[in-house]
């Protein structure tokens, strides 16, 4: 992709109103306030589709990122050490044949 298709496609890609954006809110709500309309509709998608077994368990991953963003974590013990820390719904089946 062309840089300046790239920079045109970021320049008018907006999901909210920066007006109606509520200037009270700090922290890690501020900064993902422009996206929560997508987070909301996908996380109530999620939700309508998909009803989890018995049997699941919470799995703490680490996404390897070595770009900067505020909220990434050091963990030494991983092969990835710089990262975005993930919580993942795990399911556990059993097929019997």
């Amino acid at each position: 992709m062309p840089r300046n298709r790239y920079l045109n496609l970021m320049k008018f890609l907006h999901f909210v109103n920066n007006y109606h954006l509520d200037q009270n809110v700090h922290g890690a709500d501020r900064k993902i306030a422009k996206i929560a309309p997508i987070i909301d509709y996908v996380n109530k998608k999620f939700r309508q589709l998909y009803t989890p077994e018995r049997a699941i368990s919470v799995d703490e991953s680490l996404l390897l990122w070595k770009g900067r963003l505020s909220w990434v974590q050091y963990i030494r013990s991983k092969v990835a050490r710089f990262g975005i820390k993930t919580y993942e719904l795990c399911e556990a089946k059993q097929d019997i044949f």
